[in-house]
């Protein structure tokens, strides 16, 4: 109503040099397995989203699913520190933006718990300042030099929260969008398939899944020994892909 309205409003002020910063100094994660040397600086192409849709394991709580998402990006793009969006109650008419950047703050030495309890903490931070308004970027010299590469107000990797799935959806602009359901541990994947394929997905929740079983079994182990490929996987590469190697290798040396 009005006076909600009016009340995310004032908030929204108050906060907005804290967004303004984060923008203007957003260090987005792009996933390395993206191939960028074809793609324009600042070029626009339309996008076409598909999805699929992947189970995490059930013991796992909406702050630690979380974090295994966040552990696992880390991961894979070997950083600690980077930005992601972050979706953000919408408004019917559109006046607020509908992600926010979430700047991660990886520590690879401690464990899915540790991570967990930072994210409740972070998550909470974030919804309570309220998100910022849209023309935020439009206002602001810097973030209109800034739009000429990419709109800061869309992140490469996005991360939403939603009651069912089927209200998610992907910002133009996105090449992966996770939609975790807020009850269960049902996830839906959305990739820009022009810059990603199905298969190249499937590779990328597989080691998702991977990390996060094994979190889920041991969550004071520490992020940086957490494994990206299953038990089968390390044993056909680790193991039988070495061993056939081995095996052609000849015996003596030849002269």
């Amino acid at each position: 109503d009005a006076a909600a309205m009016q009340a995310r409003l004032a908030a929204t002020a108050a906060h907005e040099p804290f967004w303004q910063q984060l923008l203007e100094t957003q260090d987005a994660l792009e996933l390395p397995v993206i191939d960028r040397t074809s793609i324009a600086a600042g070029a626009v192409t339309g996008s076409t989203y598909s999805n699929v849709d992947v189970a995490a394991p059930a013991a796992l709580d909406e702050s630690q699913r979380l974090a295994t998402v966040l552990a696992w990006l880390a991961r894979c793009a070997d950083k600690n520190e980077f930005d992601i969006g972050f979706g953000v109650p919408a408004d019917s008419v559109g006046v607020w933006a509908a992600q926010v950047p979430w700047r991660a703050n990886i520590d690879f030495t401690r464990g899915l718990n540790t991570l967990a309890a930072h994210c409740a903490a972070q998550q909470q931070d974030l919804l309570r300042r309220g998100g910022y308004l849209r023309d935020l970027v439009a206002r602001r010299p810097d973030l209109r030099a800034r739009a000429v590469q990419r709109d800061p107000r869309v992140l490469p990797v996005a991360l939403l929260l939603v009651d069912q799935l089927d209200d998610a959806r992907a910002e133009p602009g996105s090449e992966l969008t996770i939609a975790l359901a807020r009850v269960g541990s049902a996830s839906r994947w959305f990739f820009d398939a022009a810059k990603l394929g199905a298969a190249q997905v499937a590779q990328l929740q597989q080691q998702w899944l991977a990390l996060t079983h094994a979190a889920a079994a041991a969550p004071e182990r520490a992020l940086a020994e957490l494994p990206l490929m299953d038990a089968t996987l390390q044993q056909r590469v680790l193991h039988d892909w070495n061993a056939a190697r081995a095996d052609g290798q000849p015996q003596s040396c030849v002269h």
